[in-house]
């Protein structure tokens, strides 16, 4: 059985010869002939997710694992909007999403019909394309335009530079009708991704200005794993060809590169014995607000952006911009001359990598109990191979401060870098994930998206470490704030929250650190537990003291490098 609507059971259909395979849904009664579509079709994994800004974020971490859009399935008014920091997150994560939206009829838009609203193109600053089908489509041109939109939509999700593309269907009752499988199998119209090249005029062109570069520099930001790119990027470090810059979060692990960014800038006496005069910079954005700073104050005289799609001139010195997948244009300077840097360049940055790790080594030791010595015990003990989710705003900044396995793979919602969602996403990915996945969040960002745990398949392959120091400490930290006289009460917004009833609400296994005494056997335990189900290990850090704490931790490295 299916929906007798025709151009539903067509767009199913396409969705699964395209390859599709999840399907979540947010529950409703206007797309009842696209959930009865899905539902009886038999093919695709579903879920069924009530917070639709909780689907949207549970859809892009699968997307982020599968690298396949999900279909994101909701019914008219309002529901739809509650996927839009999903999708801007998305949008400029380049991440494949299908977001399909039931609507009232077109001619009741605007008629003081209830759950209605101008749906079609809602999102349209931050979406590749918004599609709005025909209404009850009955002809055989009608049903060929609606197919070949579908095609195009689900095609354009992951053609060139992936994204998230909206279908809005406007549906007229009765919704619930069912009949007989009979759909004649729809055309599915292919898009095949063709790997770009480079000429060989710009080729050359490249390679001339890298010949003539002394200070070399390739700065890495978000970006996935890619074993043949870090292959790459190694070989041109050890042979001197370039200083290497990147993030936990750009996946890229290279013996000799600067891989704590922030924590070495700290470390500088004067920035321009650092200054590159090229740069080469791919992946997405950058946590370190110190780098961009510093290449802001240091432009380098030529600056490569080499990347598929969107020209970003971060540092206001972009001068060529190279439309090519980052792999496959290391691996041809990793075939070509471009020369060595200066032997006093590379030796500044490698001084400069060894008397920070020095540094920080030292401090650490005699460090009081605070967010910075529970980073540093977390990394001490988090296993091999682990999917490691940084939520926004203080966990992904410490993270930059300590090295990292190999083996572990760090996410963040980069994109954007908004605290909603980090919680959904990470469960997103681990429901795709067949590894054990960790979740380091803050909580804030924690309690802001608690309707995450509202579900009854929560993967079980997924624990969560909460840092708990009472608010957003962030605030404490950066500029500004804490020269007013609002900063408890509304931008650190301070709280005497804690997740033990949270937790029993929702039958989740909770534990609880709240002194250096037991933190490494707090841990040591957590980490036994977590293969076995869903485990939140809550740390409480002294509020007033974290931050105090990280500014002399920044003052001991930059006095004693």
């Amino acid at each position: 059985m299916t929906t007798d609507k025709q151009h539903i059971a067509r767009l199913v259909q396409i969705c699964h010869l395209h390859g599709i395979e999840n399907v979540l849904f947010s529950p409703g009664s206007r797309n009842a002939p696209l959930i009865i579509a899905f539902s009886e079709a038999n093919v695709f994994r579903l879920r069924t997710i009530h917070d639709e800004r909780v689907a949207g974020f549970f859809a892009l971490g699968q997307g982020i694992k599968s690298k396949k859009p999900s279909v994101l399935c909701c019914t008219s008014g309002s529901a739809l909007l509650n996927y839009s920091p999903a999708i801007v997150e998305a949008y400029y994560q380049n991440i494949p999403l299908l977001v399909i939206s039931a609507d009232r009829p077109t001619e009741w838009i605007d008629m003081g019909i209830g759950q209605s609203m101008r749906q079609f193109d809602v999102f349209h600053n931050y979406i590749k394309k918004s599609y709005d089908l025909v209404q009850e489509p009955n002809t055989q041109t009608g049903l060929w335009y609606s197919d070949r939109q579908v095609n195009e939509a689900i095609n354009l999700t992951i053609s060139d530079r992936p994204g998230p593309v909206h279908i809005n269907i406007p549906l007229v009752e009765p919704l619930y009708n069912q009949e007989a499988t009979s759909v004649e199998p729809p055309k599915v119209i292919y898009h095949p991704s063709v790997t770009k090249q480079l000429d060989e005029a710009t080729k050359e062109s490249i390679l001339g200005i890298l010949k003539k570069s002394e200070k070399l520099m390739v700065i890495v930001g978000l970006h996935e794993h890619d074993q043949q790119l870090s292959s790459c990027l190694s070989a041109l470090v050890q042979s001197g060809r370039i200083v290497l810059l990147s993030e936990s979060t750009s996946n890229i692990h290279v013996k000799d590169s600067v891989q704590c960014i922030d924590r070495c800038l700290h470390g500088m006496s004067e920035g321009e014995d650092y200054r590159p005069d090229t740069l080469i910079s791919i992946g997405g954005p950058l946590v370190s607000k110190k780098i961009k700073g510093f290449l802001n104050r240091h432009k380098p005289q030529v600056h490569i952006q080499v990347s598929v799609g969107h020209m970003e001139d971060t540092y206001q010195a972009l001068t060529h911009h190279l439309d090519l997948q980052p792999a496959y244009f290391f691996n041809v300077l990793l075939s070509e001359d471009i020369g060595s840097n200066s032997e006093k360049y590379q030796k500044n940055w490698q001084r400069l990598i060894v008397s920070a790790a020095s540094q920080h080594q030292s401090y650490l030791q005699s460090c009081d109990y605070s967010d910075l010595v529970v980073f540093a015990e977390i990394y001490k003990q988090i296993p091999p191979a682990y999917a490691i989710h940084l939520a926004n705003s203080t966990p992904v900044r410490y993270a930059q401060l300590f090295e990292s396995l190999p083996s572990h793979r760090f996410y963040a919602n980069r994109g954007v870098s908004g605290i909603d969602g980090c919680t959904s996403t990470a469960f997103g990915f681990a429901d795709l994930d067949s590894g054990q996945n960790l979740l380091i969040t803050g909580d804030i960002a924690f309690f802001y998206d608690g309707n995450a745990f509202w579900s009854n398949t929560l993967p079980k392959n997924l624990s969560v470490i909460l840092i708990n120091n009472s608010g957003g400490n962030i605030f404490r930290y950066i500029d500004g704030p804490s020269t007013t006289n609002q900063l408890e009460s509304t931008f650190e917004a301070t709280h005497d929250r804690h997740a033990k009833q949270f937790c029993e609400m929702y039958k989740i296994h909770y534990m609880e650190c709240r002194e250096s005494e037991t933190l490494e056997t707090s841990l040591q335990e957590f980490f036994l537990a977590a293969p076995d189900c869903v485990t939140v290990l809550e740390i409480f850090t002294p509020r007033l003291k974290n931050a105090v704490i990280l500014k002399d931790y920044f003052k001991s490295i930059k006095l004693n490098s």
